[in-house]
């Protein structure tokens, strides 16, 4: 199929059903080869022993499941997910790429340089590598200092046994300079963008969940794992499959294949003027295709079973750090599970 073929056949699932399986290794590295190919939007050069000049790219990609890692990912992202419009409890999930953001190694030991500083501060255009790593370098170095009061915070909880409200959900790179952030959303986009279009020509599927709000967490259970001094954070979790439960997808995508007929100078990918109710089939004809007000409804027509290996982590994390277990874990998952107050007590009697 050509590129323009995927992107109309490419769906964000759901959730997965119980028939899902993972894909098999080669087609991982497969698919991690083809993000890491696409370009960057960070403006920083990384100079090797051989003289030769490399642009940096803004993350890690990590494969969980080839350190027996995964389902501690899932728990970490599902444990406070918000109630959305698909499955965050990650039922069934069996292959995922994590997009870690860190501090670029090449500047470990490298030093803020004000007067770079102020040069990138002073206008938005940088055409210097060396101002963008001292702006860069000094976003990390803040970094640390911005997470220190909820580090301290939820070891406060956890000593007094008071873990009787959740992690707070925060915005890591809050403070970054906005051209730093941007840089990042770019490459990042751009490399999930390429997976989820050769997965799709391989015959798969991929899910995405916005991971860096429970970063904390992270920090928590991961703790140095991805840089010594905690300057990292999970960006995105990017999850591949074969057997989606259902799939979402808006109207104006399907009107928008038309578009290639469309001459005229301003073209808006929202306003399409064709009333025709889409056909479905032409996506997927295997997979429910549910528009916008079907799948938001996802949780309360199709709430998720827990397994008692998420529910373990939960109380080893955080309920047995609480006065009122069970009210924490309602907050948790009530929103996405059925009873979640006889859920507690059954795996408790057990």
């Amino acid at each position: 199929m050509s590129v323009k073929d995927l992107s109309i056949k490419t769906v964000q699932p759901i959730g997965w059903t119980a028939e899902n399986q993972a894909i098999p290794e080669e087609h991982v590295s497969d698919l991690v080869q083809c993000a890491c190919n696409m370009p960057t939007g960070l403006l920083s050069t990384h100079r090797d022993q051989n003289g030769h000049y490399h642009n940096v790219k803004p993350y890690k990609v990590w494969i969980p499941h080839r350190e027996g890692e995964l389902q501690n990912a899932l728990n970490i992202a599902g444990s406070w997910a918000q109630n959305q419009c698909q499955d965050q409890i990650f039922s069934n999930v069996k292959t995922a790429l994590i997009y870690i953001i860190s501090e670029p190694d090449h500047l470990a030991d490298s030093k803020v340089n004000q007067s770079t500083r102020k040069a990138w501060e002073g206008f938005a255009g940088v055409r210097e590598d060396e101002v963008a790593d001292s702006v860069i370098k000094q976003d990390w170095n803040n970094y640390a200092e911005f997470l220190t009061p909820f580090w301290e915070q939820e070891k406060t909880k956890r000593q007094k046994k008071q873990y009787n409200q959740g992690p707070p959900d925060i915005i890591p790179f809050h403070g970054f300079n906005n051209e730093h952030v941007s840089s990042i959303a770019q490459t990042v986009g751009l490399a999930m963008s390429a997976v989820s279009l050769r997965s799709r020509e391989l015959g798969y599927y991929t899910q995405f969940f916005t991971a860096y709000r429970q970063t904390i967490c992270w920090h928590d259970f991961y703790k140095g794992k991805f840089h010594s001094e905690y300057k990292w954070f999970p960006y995105f979790i990017q999850m591949i499959g074969t057997h989606p439960e259902g799939a979402k997808i808006s109207q104006n995508r399907l009107k928008n294949k038309d578009m290639v007929k469309d001459t005229s100078a301003f073209i808006n990918p929202n306003n399409n003027s064709n009333n025709d109710v889409p056909d479905y089939g032409i996506v997927d004809p295997v997979v429910k295709i549910m528009e916008p007000k079907q799948y938001r409804k996802l949780q309360e027509t199709n709430p998720k079973k827990l397994t008692a290996i998420t529910f373990n982590y939960f109380m080893e994390n955080y309920g047995k750090y609480s006065s009122d277990p069970k009210k924490l874990f309602c907050d948790a998952y009530g929103g996405r599970i059925n009873q979640p107050e006889h859920v507690f007590s059954t795996f408790m009697n057990e």
